[in-house]
């Protein structure tokens, strides 16, 4: 239900694994200026909720790879339901600046290519 992969509207997408501990860890790419790459990203979700209809998630991202360095992190505090993510994504630049937006992510029903020629 939580693990997979999830996009938005923006062209960005993460995958995502879960960890033996409630946590999940993964990568985010995005092609966003000046975000534009693939990332990190580590998050916690409510453990005992991946079997239930609500489940409260954050994760964060460091917009730093062997490409990229942008000086700032991101991180998103949302409820999942049916599929769908409702995050708040708050992101902190080194010089003090900060921008807050509300992003929905929808779960993709993926079929992976070697299923498919079965």
């Amino acid at each position: 239900m939580f693990e997979g992969v999830w996009s938005n509207e923006q062209g960005e997408s993460m995958e995502i694994q879960l960890d033996e501990e409630g946590g999940f860890f993964g990568t985010f790419a995005s092609i966003v200026k000046p975000r534009m790459g693939i990332y990190d990203l580590r998050g916690l979700v409510d453990y005992e909720c991946l079997y239930g209809e609500l489940c409260l998630v954050s994760f964060t991202v460091i917009w730093h790879n062997e490409f990229t360095l942008i000086n700032s992190a991101s991180s998103w505090t949302g409820v999942m339901k049916d599929g769908e993510l409702d995050a708040w994504r708050t992101t902190v630049t080194l010089g003090g600046g900060i921008e807050i937006k509300k992003e929905v992510y929808k779960r993709q029903n993926l079929i992976k290519i070697f299923e498919s020629f079965m």
